[in-house]
């Protein structure tokens, strides 16, 4: 039985082995053991080609389906404080509270030992002045001569010791006004700043409504 011999023109490394005839042109593959022949000429290629020039980039492919959710990560550290905010409105009104105890008995009110004051008088004092007797036709004073003007005394209605005086006022033709004591008020006063040149009946009379001082 006859043994097959086996042809084998690609070599482990992927190279082909062929024979070109010098005068023809011709090419024959061999094997990668087979001398080329005296009027031949050895060369080779590869069995694959060089590696192209990379393509276009493709379309983006759909969106793939959501992926399970990962587990929860570890907890992170506290932060800062932030700004304090706005007060808030008031609120209602709460209930009203019980009715808290009776104070202490204050003491006694009311005016005591009410009475009236009064003090007349028609008394009156002379004082002596210089007063121009006469004008010449330019107003000035020619002469001067003495005078007596007559002037009722003040009339005071004061209040008893240990009283103050509530309020008061005066009669006939007289102005009245307060009568103070260290800076108390303890009667009424009644004064005029009328004159005359001859003595007068003119009066007058000060009231004073007096009350007991609160201790």
């Amino acid at each position: 039985m006859a043994g097959s011999v086996l042809f084998k023109p690609v070599d482990d490394a992927g190279v082909i082995h062929a024979c070109a005839n010098s005068e023809n042109g011709q090419v024959r593959v061999v094997a990668t053991d087979v001398a080329c022949r005296t009027n031949e000429v050895a060369f080779t290629w590869n069995q694959a080609g060089s590696a192209g020039l990379p393509g276009t980039i493709g379309p983006a492919g759909a969106n793939g389906a959501q992926g399970p959710a990962g587990a929860d990560g570890a907890t992170g550290s506290i932060g800062p404080a932030g700004p304090t905010g706005p007060a808030g409105a008031d609120g209602a009104p709460g209930p009203t509270g019980p009715q808290g105890p009776a104070g202490p008995q204050g003491p006694a009110g009311g005016i005591s030992g009410y009475e009236v004051v009064a003090k007349g008088t028609s008394a009156q004092h002379v004082e002596e002045r210089w007063e121009c007797g006469g004008r010449n036709v330019f107003g000035v004073c020619d002469y001067y001569m003495q005078v007596s003007i007559y002037r009722l005394d003040v009339a005071v209605a004061e209040c008893p010791s240990g009283k103050v005086a509530l309020f008061g006022w005066a009669e006939g033709d007289a102005v009245g006004k307060p009568k103070m004591s260290g800076g108390v008020l303890v009667g009424w006063q009644a004064g005029t700043t009328k004159t005359d040149n001859a003595a007068s009946t003119d009066s007058y009379t000060a009231y004073a409504v007096c009350a007991n001082q609160a201790s």
